[in-house]
């Protein structure tokens, strides 16, 4: 009877919950994160960039910046990187030695080259709607100042 009892007591409630990586102390997130290559780290900060966000793991993005997330540029819009022309194996190269910042500062800056390399996954307008909900507060903030 104390057996059946202890294994209800361990498929209970830890059994059903799910485990929050964002909870972990931050210095063994950081050690998790930096294991990951550079692909598997972007997809994870999509996944939950405002937790990311909140995290300090990510940089901010600016209003700007996510409209031009989600407002391709027209093809005729010169790039201020020209990302096309490196071949995506000297592409991952140069991301692996950037900083995890940069590396998503970079990310974001040539999101549509990246995205039609299949580098990095699509957003849909759920995702760019909870980005758009933790940046929001800062910019309210920066319109006062």
């Amino acid at each position: 009877m104390s057996e059946s009892s202890s294994s209800q007591t361990l498929s209970g409630p830890i059994a059903s919950t799910e485990p929050r990586i964002f909870t972990l102390p931050p210095e063994l997130l950081d050690h998790i994160l930096q294991s990951l290559d550079p692909e598997s780290y972007i997809n994870f900060v999509f996944a939950d960039y405002p937790t990311a966000f909140v995290s300090g793991l990510v940089p901010r993005i600016t209003q700007r910046t996510l409209l031009q997330l989600r407002y391709p540029p027209s093809s005729s819009t010169p790039g201020l990187f020209r990302s096309r022309a490196v071949p995506n194996e000297l592409m991952l190269m140069i991301i692996r030695r950037l900083s995890r910042h940069d590396m998503m500062n970079f990310v974001l800056a040539n999101y549509h080259d990246l995205r039609a390399r299949s580098m990095v996954p699509s957003l849909t307008p759920i995702e760019l709607g909870r980005i758009w909900n933790a940046i929001a507060p800062s910019h309210i903030n920066d319109a006062r100042v």
